[in-house]
């Protein structure tokens, strides 16, 4: 689904037939919604582009297969839906109050984008958050790298199995200047490089082998052990801008830069 400067919604459709089936494509609108409806059980194949008008004011989309990426590129709606199986998403220059992202097996690539909540979920693959800017975010997988970067989220939730989380120069969402990062995963590191300009930050850090890195400085430690770290900065009640850490992992490096 692609956003482009005329004042039509265009659909393309290339697909293969089984058979003399007729899949009876139809472009159906009704009273502002509309549908594009065929025969399922007729095709061994399909492929569906649409687009639609920059201009346009769009309520929501939802767009689903199985089997075949989605991608969304330049569009601004109130919800996107993006549902497929065993093939990536990808959002790009989007703009939206609900982002749903979710497939089984292949990656979700999320690029400069402006919504005020995120969900991405899929398996066995990585889901990659890059110049995104977000009241809340929620990103799940398994076997498989979360990296977020370049990144204004207010509240971060992220989790995966046996592989690692990372994430690289993020800033404040202007609405919010309090960030929250919650991040789960097992036998993988996690990786923290904080916003500059010294927020405050609260840190609980829990690991079961790997150990806890931290480069930050004026921590009052509640806790303070190789595995596990409860502390909060120096004046950080009465810090500007703030960064909430919940870091567990097992059998992982925990690293924490700023």
């Amino acid at each position: 689904m692609d956003a482009y400067g005329g004042d039509k919604i265009e659909v393309e459709v290339n697909y293969r037939a089984k058979g003399q089936w007729n899949p009876r494509f139809a472009l159906v609108g009704e009273n502002g919604v509309y549908s594009l409806r065929y025969d399922d059980n007729a095709l061994y194949a399909l492929g569906i582009s649409i687009r639609v008008p920059k201009a346009a004011h769009i309520g929501g989309t939802s767009l689903k297969n199985r089997n075949a990426p989605i991608s969304a590129d330049g569009v601004t709606a109130g919800r996107i839906e993006l549902d497929t199986k065993n093939a990536p998403i990808k959002a790009g220059d989007v703009n939206a109050e609900y982002l749903i992202c979710k497939t089984r097996n292949a990656p979700i690539t999320l690029d400069d984008i402006n919504v005020r909540e995120i969900e991405a979920q899929t398996s066995n693959s990585k889901i990659t958050l890059d110049d995104a800017e977000s009241q809340r975010a929620r990103l799940v997988t398994s076997n498989a790298k979360i990296e977020v970067k370049d990144s204004a989220v207010s509240q971060l939730y992220a989790t995966t199995s046996n592989a690692s989380l990372q994430f690289d120069k993020m800033s404040y969402n202007g609405q919010e200047p309090v960030c929250g990062i919650e991040a789960i995963t097992s036998n993988g590191k996690i990786t923290v490089n904080l916003p500059g300009g010294k927020p405050g930050c609260r840190l609980r850090a829990s690991t079961t082998h790997g150990g806890i890195f931290s480069e930050l400085r004026d921590l009052e430690y509640h806790v303070n052990e190789r595995n596990y770290i409860e502390a909060q900065s120096h004046g950080y009640d009465e810090a500007r801008s703030k960064v909430d850490l919940n870091l567990q992992t097992t059998n992982g490096g925990i690293y924490i830069n700023g």
